[in-house]
């Protein structure tokens, strides 16, 4: 009697008897090998403790003899490999408006699953019905799930194949509809290494669970004041946790190595991110009806220009609200997807005319303190104009020349003079030229220093 077909990269086997009564079952997977070199073909996977039958992946590695194989023979890898722990619950999502899935540490055969009383849920839900395959079980309510609203899951003792007991408790949201002011653009990485991929970082700025799969990224055409070339990020109901970082790329593995992120930050891996050209470009993110959510237009030019090579650097904002960008950097490998930016500045209300901060600085690019900043607060619209004066009362950099300020501004200053060369270390001093409406003048002074780090 021929075998049914088993596909390359992963597929179900079930043994049933005569009546169709389930024997064993598995969901295979091309990762079960656990070793790269052998998921091309060649080899079987092989189980390593028949006694521990339930578990999946854990359970299962590539066949070690040099035939590929043992068939009809004790597995190569035969070995003790107990299932002590207790089966809990990875994640609940929310599938349909009025249906959720619980997604399971190891496959589960209690039969008290399928009982409805064998769940207690918050807010008067009530299951219409429970179906429950290998590691995942569907719940359908009655009612739809209210946006935004966290709901408790309770569980009497489920037991797993090994007899390992667990009372459970958890929770899901339905997320919101993404919508303008919620979410920005963070962090690109539009350059990467050889071998390396690209990320798009976004940061959930809003005090609200937000439901990835109605969210889409793309590139932006100013032509057509339109995003293109737009990208399903997740079809899974996924919520994005307030005021929390996420980032998007085609190899997460990738990124986990590169950057040594631990396996809580929300990593999503996509099948093709939007074109990010090396040299500028755009990324803009959307809801599902292409009701645009953020626009970010890269440069270049925006890296420290003292970097020898941008490959493998990525741009960070240096905050939620502003449209200024700077290299991340170096200690942190130049890119800090999933957690707050080597280069963040804070931003805070004040009542003077000027502030620099920080008033001492190092432009070296090692993520403290690498550049300054000017801000400017105006209790009436003036033409301004910023120059940096050295020592000697030459002026070295012009930062801005009659540009209009209405009441707050900011600006960035690296640390270069006006032909993008060093500055020795030294004592330094930002002027400002005001000019407003009538035609008064103002001038501010203030100092600043270049520091060794």
């Amino acid at each position: 009697m021929p075998l049914a077909r088993l596909n390359n990269t992963e597929g179900y086997i079930g043994l049933f008897d005569t009546d169709n009564k389930l024997i064993h079952e598995i969901y295979y997977h091309k990762q079960w090998y656990q070793n790269p070199n052998k998921e091309n073909g060649g080899w079987s996977i092989e189980m390593m403790d028949v006694n521990n039958y339930c578990s999946g992946k854990n359970n299962w590695k590539s066949c070690a003899n040099n035939l590929g194989g043992s068939p009809g023979f004790e597995n190569s890898i035969q070995q003790e490999n107990a299932d002590t722990l207790p089966p809990i619950i990875n994640e609940v999502l929310v599938v349909q408006d009025n249906e959720i899935e619980i997604s399971w540490s190891e496959n589960l055969y209690d039969s008290t699953l399928y009982f409805f009383n064998s769940y207690v849920f918050s807010n008067g839900l009530n299951p219409k019905s429970i179906i429950h395959f290998m590691d995942k079980t569907h719940i359908n309510f009655f009612s739809d799930f209210d946006e935004g609203f966290i709901y408790k899951i309770q569980l009497d003792s489920i037991e797993d194949c090994q007899g390992n007991l667990s009372h459970l408790e958890s929770e899901f949201i339905k997320g919101v509809w993404p919508e303008e002011g919620m979410i920005v653009i963070n962090e690109i990485l539009f350059n990467p290494i050889a071998d390396g991929h690209d990320f798009i970082e976004l940061y959930n700025i809003s005090d609200k669970y937000i439901d990835l799969s109605e969210l889409i990224i793309g590139n932006y055409d100013s032509l057509i004041n339109d995003i293109v070339n737009t990208e399903i990020i997740t079809n899974k109901s996924i919520n994005f946790p307030p005021y929390s970082y996420l980032v998007l790329c085609e190899d997460t593995a990738w990124l986990k190595d590169n950057y040594d992120l631990e396996d809580t930050y929300l990593l999503v891996e996509v099948d093709r991110l939007p074109s990010l050209p090396n040299e500028k470009g755009s990324a803009a993110i959307s809801s599902i009806s292409y009701e645009i959510i953020d626009i970010v237009h890269y440069n270049e030019d925006q890296h420290f220009p003292l970097l020898e090579d941008f490959d493998g650097v990525a741009l960070e904002r240096l905050h939620f609200d502003s449209d200024d960008w700077f290299s991340a950097a170096s200690t942190e490998n130049y890119g800090t997807p999933g957690r707050e930016n080597s280069q963040f500045v804070y931003t805070h209300e004040t009542n003077i005319t000027i502030e620099i901060t920080p008033e001492v600085f190092s432009p070296n690019n090692d993520g403290n303190k690498d550049f300054t900043t000017i801000q400017l607060q105006l209790k009436a619209p003036s033409k301004t104009k910023i120059s940096i004066y050295d020592k000697s009362g030459l002026m070295i950099k012009e930062i801005c020349n009659s540009e209009l300020v209405n009441q707050n501004a900011k600006w960035i200053w690296n640390g270069l003079d006006q032909n993008n060369l060093k500055l020795p270390i030294g004592i330094y001093v930002v002027v400002v030229e005001l000019i407003d409406a009538n035609g008064g003048q103002k001038l501010v002074k203030h100092p600043v220093v270049i520091s060794a780090g």
